[in-house]
């Protein structure tokens, strides 16, 4: 799937939780939102998605949004040739377009590669020195301490140290977690300490921290979207909402007043320019108080509303369209101007660019070269097999000199075909070539010819 593809996809999606999370932050669990941001994270980073009929793309294109075949006739500045039914090819336009795009696209990888490099480093070098001087930690000595993490057992075994240089608990380690009090934790009274071992354990549960990292990773590749800005700092705070409501509800269910005043205590010894010095703002200090005071039971119908808030979203924004998602409106009377083999033809040139994935069979998240040929065939209701072999022997042998527009060509050596493609009937095909160029046109030529089969209107 295209980078560019799988940050619009998040980017509807987090926008739509943004919306949601307006209306709804203290109507149903903060979790929620969380999951969301999973979600987001996972599109942003994950060139995969499950093919439905039921996100927005569909959606959009069963409204009337698919792409005319007149649009792209002269979009792409091909014209039929009066009386004759034949295509022609405006190249001059199609190759001074390639050739700008190419341009661009030289010049805005180079700025995107600099800037993920920088993100990357960035990142990286914090996380070097904040692990390097958290080893320097020492463990606790606290007998309320060692009590609570005897009752707090965990497949990833968990470790709480002390360390001078920070001002507040944090945690940090995914297999190997560990809790970091500040060397003064001794300030807190043996109801608070519960409090912040709590806290952090339920970050620990929930793997807060692998999520802190794919936002991490998520912000170096799509630096350049402002979306995932506002992702990766929302998603933080909402962690923190998600973890006081469970400890409001778990430990102090009736003592939200006193819980509220330990939380801004914390946040008052706070210091800038240590380590750890991430502060949130007043608004933000503010906002997480009157969370708090607004914690209360879920009941069913609580929880059912996340569910749709989680899952809706999630498959509007997060699935794949599948190929019908971009097919043509192939009107009657283009269908009477042109043959079907030259609309197959027009419509696979208007695919150049798209994406080239192994085994694919996505138009919109990539196919192979066998992958493209059946999803182009089978928009104008043509089903071809999966394999290029099976491929070859479907329709009737047509000459190999000089292929119609829409015929099926076979590249390979003694009549073994290795790569396959649709004629435009010109002299070139267009084909899935490979992981770099995704969808081109070469030369009819480019490599040995081993096979040309017509359209096989037998199976239509």
């Amino acid at each position: 799937m295209h980078i560019g593809i799988m940050g619009t996809q998040a980017s509807l999606l987090v926008l739509t939780a943004v919306f949601l999370r307006m209306l709804l932050l203290y109507r149903v669990p903060k979790r929620t939102f969380v999951f969301l941001w999973w979600a987001a994270a996972f599109r942003l980073l994950i060139p995969f998605s499950v093919e439905t009929r039921w996100n927005i793309y569909s959606l959009w294109q069963r409204t009337g949004r698919s792409i005319r075949s007149n649009e792209i006739l002269s979009g792409h500045g091909i014209v039929a040739g009066e009386g004759t039914g034949v295509v022609q090819m405006g190249h001059d336009v199609l190759q001074a377009a390639a050739a700008g795009k190419a341009g661009g696209a030289s010049v805005g990888f180079c700025v995107w590669i600099a800037g993920a490099v920088a993100m990357a480093c960035f990142f990286l070098l914090a996380h070097i020195r904040f692990v390097l001087h958290a080893k320097t930690s020492l463990p606790t000595g606290n007998k309320e301490v060692q009590s609570w993490q005897k009752k707090h057992i965990c497949r990833r075994q968990v470790r709480i140290r002390t360390l001078d240089t920070i001002s507040s608990p944090m945690t940090y380690g995914i297999l190997h977690p560990v809790i970091l009090l500040p060397s003064r934790f001794h300030f807190l009274d043996s109801e608070a300490l519960v409090y912040v071992l709590e806290h952090e354990w339920i970050h620990i549960r929930r793997m807060d921290v692998g999520l802190k990292y794919l936002l991490a990773a998520a912000l170096c590749v799509h630096w350049i979207n402002p979306v995932v800005w506002i992702l990766f700092f929302l998603a933080q705070r909402d962690m923190e909402l998600a973890c006081d409501e469970k400890v409001v509800k778990t430990v102090w269910p009736n003592q939200r007043e006193k819980y509220a005043m330990l939380l801004l205590g914390l946040e008052e010894r706070r210091e800038w320019g240590k380590i750890s010095g991430v502060r949130f703002s007043e608004k933000w200090m503010a906002g997480r108080l009157r969370a708090v005071m607004k914690v209360r039971k879920w009941t069913a119908g609580s929880a059912f509303a996340a569910a749709l808030l989680i899952g809706v979203p999630v498959v509007l924004f997060f699935t794949g369209t599948g190929i019908k998602a971009e097919s043509l409106e192939v009107l009657q009377k283009v269908e009477d101007k042109f043959t079907l083999g030259e609309q197959a033809a027009v419509y696979a040139r208007s695919l150049v660019g798209k994406p080239y994935m192994y085994n694919g069979k996505n138009l919109l998240g990539g196919t192979d070269c066998t992958g493209f040929v059946k999803a182009v065939y089978q928009e104008f209701g043509i089903s071809l097999p999966d394999h290029m072999k099976d491929m070859a022997r479907q329709g009737q042998e047509a000459d190999g000199e000089t292929p119609g527009p829409g015929s099926i060509v076979f590249y390979g050596k003694d009549q073994m075909p290795e790569h396959v493609a649709i004629s435009l009937g010109d002299g070139k095909v267009v084909h899935a070539s490979n992981a770099r160029e995704g969808v081109k046109i070469s030369p009819l030529r480019y490599r040995e010819i081993c096979k040309v089969i017509d359209i096989p209107y037998q199976i239509r």
